[in-house]
């Protein structure tokens, strides 16, 4: 095992990688070439390729979670939506295949998690339901509707 490789490490490389060649490009053969190691090696850093995308998806939606922190609190949920969205396309849209990529992974890091709590709060503060404000609509729930 290399002493210089570690796993943020491989995970930008995969990055790297999805930015050049995209999506199915990455696979632990060209991922080991890329960082001069053995396939079998990347291994002892990630379990598998969905383990792989769940940490390049992690890495994207810290940047998403540093961005959505600077949100004005006083926009209301509408805006924070609004700008939610826009800053994760904008995030997206950096990456070759990124919306493919990322919209198929778990977030590994319990702190990007929990950094949507403040919107969550202003969200019900305003009169959303915690269900509405963390659960997709399957059709226009009345909370969501305009007012």
């Amino acid at each position: 095992m290399s002493k210089s490789l570690s796993r943020e490490r491989i995970v930008a490389a995969a990055i790297e990688l999805l930015d050049e060649k995209g999506m199915d490009a990455i696979t632990v053969r060209a991922l080991a070439a890329r960082l001069d190691v053995r396939p079998p090696t990347l291994y002892w850093h990630v379990r598998n390729k969905q383990e792989l995308l769940d940490e390049m998806g992690t890495t994207v939606m810290r940047r998403v979670t540093t961005a959505l922190a600077e949100i004005p609190a006083d926009g209301g949920w509408r805006a924070d939506l609004a700008a939610y969205a826009r800053i994760l396309r904008s995030e997206f849209l950096l990456h070759r295949d990124g919306a493919r990529v990322f919209s198929g992974t778990r977030v590994a890091d319990p702190d990007v998690v929990r950094s949507k709590e403040p919107l969550f709060e202003r969200w019900t503060a305003e009169g959303m339901t915690l269900t509405d404000a963390t659960t997709p609509p399957r059709s226009s729930p009345r909370s969501w509707s305009a007012s």
